[in-house]
């Protein structure tokens, strides 16, 4: 198996749209959390290529920074 990764939310803010699913395959690069943050959506991409292992939260929920959103192993 691969190295795992931790998606972490780069700031304070509410997650408004989880783009992946435990066990899905997600390619480096792709939009995989919308949030928002002081009015201002921003997408969090895919650290790496591989399958999610695990999401840790769901849309709505709150954030905080450095908090991890979902773990990704490397393929």
């Amino acid at each position: 198996m691969g190295l795992r990764f931790d998606v972490v939310a780069p700031r304070d803010g509410s997650i408004e749209r989880v783009m992946l699913r435990k066990g899905e395959k997600i390619e480096e690069g792709t939009p995989i959390f919308s949030l928002q943050s002081n009015g201002v959506n921003c997408e969090i991409l895919a650290p790496v290529t591989g399958v999610t292992e695990s999401l840790e939260v769901e849309q709505g929920d709150i954030t905080i920074s450095g908090m991890i959103l979902a773990v990704i192993v490397q393929l």
